[in-house]
């Protein structure tokens, strides 16, 4: 398995793997449109300091993480703003091989640290766990909706 830097070219099939992966359980996200996806993927994409990686095996892409790269005073971080695998592949240890080959890229583009938010009640939670992940003491995600 290969990972690749993602691009404008790829918005599609991101897209068709972001909506197998978050429509199905545990998430069930209900996007009103596949057009709806495109549009979120490519402002993803698109975005001054994204970053987009995919993992791939036999040239199909099982596996995306997608973010932005930010300076910091403490160095460069990467934050993961969507990060998923492949319903059929999930279970079989590729999430985990997918993140050691994001850290090893990451280290290669002297990117100190990795951040992201996540659902403490889904499985994803044990998943960051497992691959060397922490709750960050005194840090929360906060939101607030504006109706």
């Amino acid at each position: 398995m290969e990972l690749k830097k993602l691009n404008e070219n790829d918005i599609v099939e991101i897209s068709e793997l972001f909506l197998e992966v978050f429509s199905s359980e545990p998430w069930n996200d209900k996007w009103e449109s596949f057009d709806a996806v495109l549009i979120y993927i490519q402002q993803l994409i698109q975005s001054k300091n994204s970053l987009a990686l995919g993992f791939f095996k036999d040239d199909k892409i099982i596996g995306i993480a997608l973010g932005y790269r930010f300076d910091w005073f403490s160095g460069n971080e990467f934050f993961i703003k969507e990060l998923c695998v492949s319903n059929k592949m999930q279970g079989q240890g590729i999430g985990s091989e997918f993140m050691f080959k994001i850290e090893e890229y990451l280290k290669e583009k002297d990117i100190k640290s990795i951040w992201l938010a996540t659902d403490k009640s889904k499985k994803a939670f044990e998943y960051y766990k497992k691959n060397g992940f922490s709750e960050i003491e005194n840090y929360i995600l906060m939101g607030k909706n504006l109706k």
